[in-house]
């Protein structure tokens, strides 16, 4: 009666038995034996199925976790490189209001620059006026004074040598003056 017991796919002992309560059939046991096996043929097929798919996703899994981990940091870096550009952008303003300050400063100064300018432009034609006038002022002077010493140089000069005859003709008396040819080279005739 070994024949008759079949092993079931948990390794029990199972006794083949009839629909109406008796032990069954050659047949209907091989059949049941048949029946079973695929049946375990069927459930480890689907029990390494299972495991295969398990398997995939568990890989699938480790491969989203570090996928994530990666777009992490990956996040972590781009919120450094927001801050990074954000701190540029403040930096940059900054310079911008100091670039800004210096145009005006530069512009203020230009101003300033003109007016000056205008007012030693407009001093220096005063001044120019004034040396002109100055300049003219001291040609006619000095014509003046040339003509002048000119008449005067003239008068010293006659004086001079009125004063020179009559020391002479006191000194030699009235002789020099009734010789012709000593008169001559004593007075000079002008």
């Amino acid at each position: 009666m070994t024949d008759n017991i079949v092993t079931s796919n948990t390794g029990a002992s199972v006794v083949p038995t009839s629909p109406s309560g008796g032990v069954a059939s050659p047949k209907t046991v091989k059949k049941m034996e048949k029946e079973i096996m695929q049946e375990a043929k069927h459930e480890e097929k689907e029990l390494k199925n299972a495991t295969k798919d398990m398997d995939r996703t568990k890989k699938a899994e480790r491969k989203a976790q570090k996928t994530m981990e990666k777009a992490e940091r990956m996040l972590e870096k781009m919120v450094e490189k927001e801050k990074d550009a954000l701190a540029g952008v403040h930096k940059a303003e900054h310079k911008h209001e100091i670039a800004v300050a210096d145009l005006n400063k530069a512009k203020k100064d230009l101003q300033t620059s003109v007016e000056q300018h205008e007012q030693l432009k407009e001093a220096l034609g005063t001044k120019s006026s004034r040396v002109e006038y100055a300049v003219n002022a001291k040609e006619e002077n000095t014509v003046s004074f040339c003509s002048l010493f000119n008449q005067n140089a003239d008068l010293t000069v006659l004086v001079l040598q009125q004063g020179r005859n009559s020391k002479l003709d006191s000194l030699r008396g009235s002789s020099i003056l009734s010789n012709p040819a000593l008169a001559r080279t004593s007075v000079p005739q002008n």
